[in-house]
């Protein structure tokens, strides 16, 4: 039986939610008023595959693995090909643990998301707007492809130092307006999803791109060059949202990945990567996009290319991603990187970014992440601090005292903070 509401809200988007508990429905339909999506609940397969033949406008799926006429997964393909910009995600039992059924969900149902019951009403509030950002990130892309005209002579992708991060981009002055409103509309769309979905990887392409961006001005490459480095590395990781960071750490040593399928994943990221870039036109972005794990002994993945294959391009890129990282786990990431010269990196790349360190020009601020719990007086945040739906509380830059962090509590009990917190790492 279909479950819905009023027609004076048909016109906005659904979520088709799959249980054959009526219970279980309810409970999920109470727990979900407060989001944007209108509820369309159904117990069986086959009722579901009608909703999808006659609903508009289905944004996200919720779907239970076991149903009276089939599995969850069966049904989420089936949406897949009626619906692909819908988000799915499947809830699942005791079941979860069977390793076959995670590798079926992500092979034949692409799911954005496990969601293992019992779950919290804040695990499943948090899942389904998280889900919901994924499918608009969608939908506005979609539109911004169908006007993407870039004239390369005359549009570069960032401007002047506005490419310091997404947010300067958006906040640029009217009169250098040097990135079509196309383009820099996807980025910042783009950007805006990962940082409220997948914080840690947000910091970590910003970070990545301010260092490849000033490796570029250390070796003086052109600025269209300078900026295209800048967008793949962004770009470079945005496969990588929304999975474990301990699965992320595991980027230079696949084999502490136990699982094959997750192994496979990040071995192919560098791929999925460039394939989800492939809306901008520049051949030289996807190029470093794919190969940022690649390395001048063909040690690296998933091709195994070395040698000539390696531009100065895809090597700035690379030598930034790796700094980043090291430094976030190594005292001395500088030497780390010039043990590696010879077999991974190429020189000048190297060369550069030691002259840029070493010369004290290039300042690179690390952060520390923190529950709300552990905030202090004198922390300065190094990243705003959001609610759930988004609103803003506390911008990037402010340093906290005790006045604040007392508002910052009383505001959780009303409007939840679940964000990871990030400070200056020197404060």
């Amino acid at each position: 039986m279909l479950e819905s509401v009023s027609s004076s809200v048909q016109k906005k988007r659904k979520l088709l939610v799959l249980e054959d508990d009526p219970h279980i429905r309810g409970l999920i339909r109470a727990s979900l008023e407060g989001v944007e999506l209108v509820f369309v609940g159904v117990p069986t397969c086959a009722e579901a595959r009608l909703v999808l033949q006659g609903q508009p406008d289905i944004a996200v799926i919720l779907s239970d693995y076991r149903l009276p006429d089939g599995t969850g997964v069966d049904f989420l393909e089936y949406a897949k090909l009626q619906y692909p910009s819908a988000t799915r995600i499947l809830m699942t039992g005791a079941h979860f643990e069977d390793q076959n059924i995670v590798v079926e969900g992500v092979n034949k149902g692409e799911i954005f998301r496990f969601l293992p019951k019992p779950f919290s009403q804040e695990d499943l509030v948090n899942s389904v707007r998280q889900a919901l950002e994924i499918y608009n990130l969608r939908s506005v892309n979609a539109k911004l492809l169908s006007k993407l005209t870039i004239d390369k002579a005359q549009t570069p992708l960032f401007g002047g130092d506005a490419v310091l991060a997404v947010e300067d981009i958006r906040d640029s002055g009217v009169g250098e307006r040097l990135l079509s409103h196309a383009v820099r509309d996807a980025v910042h769309l783009c950007f805006e999803v990962v940082r409220r979905v997948d914080l840690p990887l947000y910091k970590h392409s910003l970070r990545v791109a301010r260092l490849g961006m000033a490796l570029a001005d250390e070796i003086g490459l052109e600025r269209e060059t300078r900026e295209k480095i800048g967008l793949a590395s962004m770009l470079h990781d945005i496969s990588l949202v929304g999975l474990p960071e301990s699965l992320k750490n595991c980027q230079r040593d696949l084999e502490k990945i136990e699982s094959p399928v997750e192994r496979r994943k990040m071995e192919e990221h560098p791929n999925t990567s460039a394939e989800m870039a492939k809306i901008f036109p520049f051949p030289e972005v996807i190029d470093a996009i794919a190969n940022h794990h690649e390395y001048l002994d063909a040690s690296g993945y998933p091709r195994g290319h070395g040698g000539e294959k390696i531009s100065l391009f895809n090597s700035i890129v690379s030598v930034a991603d790796y700094y980043d990282e090291a430094a976030s786990n190594d005292q001395d990431a500088l030497q780390n990187v010039e043990t590696r010269a010879s077999s991974f990196f190429r020189s000048d790349a190297v060369r550069a970014l030691t002259r840029l360190l070493r010369k004290g020009e290039f300042q690179f601020h690390h952060e520390r992440v923190l529950l709300l719990a552990e905030i202090e007086p004198g922390m300065r945040l190094s990243t705003g601090i959001y609610t759930t739906t988004g609103m803003l509380v506390l911008k990037e830059g402010q340093v906290l005292s005790e006045s604040l962090i007392q508002k910052l509590h009383q505001h959780n009990e009303q409007n939840t903070i679940t964000q990871m917190i990030f400070v200056e790492a020197d404060k």
